[in-house]
C-alpha cells in the first residue's frame, strides 16, 4: 500500500481552494469602507488534481469538469450554515392537494387560517 507523507493530500481528493479574485485596492469606491477594505475571494469545491499541502496553490476540477486554481484552504469540505429551525407551516407546502392556508391550518390549529382560525386571523367576525 502507497502511504502519503504526513500532511500531504492525495490527488483525487474533494477539497476546497480560495482565490483572491479583487484586493480591496481593486475594489469600487463606492463600496461601504469596511466592505471596501476586504478582499473579494473566491472559494471553490473540486477534486485535487495532484498532490499537495494545505497552504499550497493547486488545481481542482469541478464537478462539472472545469479546472481551477486557488490556494487549498480545506479537505472534505462540508455545508455547516443553518436556516434556523424548522417551520412546521412549511413542512407541507406543495404537497399534492394541500394550499397554503391548509398546510398553515395542519401544522398548528392555534395559528390555522380554516374554519377554526380565530376571527383576527381572517379579517371578519365569526359570531
Amino acid at each position: 500500500m502507497n502511504q502519503a507523507a504526513p500532511g500531504l493530500v492525495p490527488a483525487g481528493t474533494w477539497v476546497e481552494i480560495e482565490r483572491v479574485l479583487l484586493t480591496p485596492e481593486q475594489r469600487a469606491a463606492n463600496l461601504p469602507a469596511e466592505t471596501r477594505a476586504t478582499p473579494y475571494v473566491l472559494r471553490m469545491n473540486g477534486f485535487l488534481v495532484a498532490d499537495a499541502q494545505e497552504g499550497d496553490e493547486v488545481s481542482i476540477r469541478s464537478l462539472i469538469d472545469h479546472e481551477h486554481q486557488g490556494r487549498l484552504v480545506g479537505v472534505d469540505p462540508h455545508y455547516d450554515h443553518s436556516f434556523g429551525a424548522t417551520v412546521p407551516e412549511l413542512l407541507r407546502i406543495g404537497l399534492p392537494g394541500t394550499s397554503l392556508t391548509e398546510a398553515a391550518s395542519q401544522a398548528d390549529p392555534n395559528t390555522g387560517t380554516g374554519d377554526d382560525a380565530p376571527a383576527n386571523e381572517t379579517g371578519g367576525d365569526r359570531s
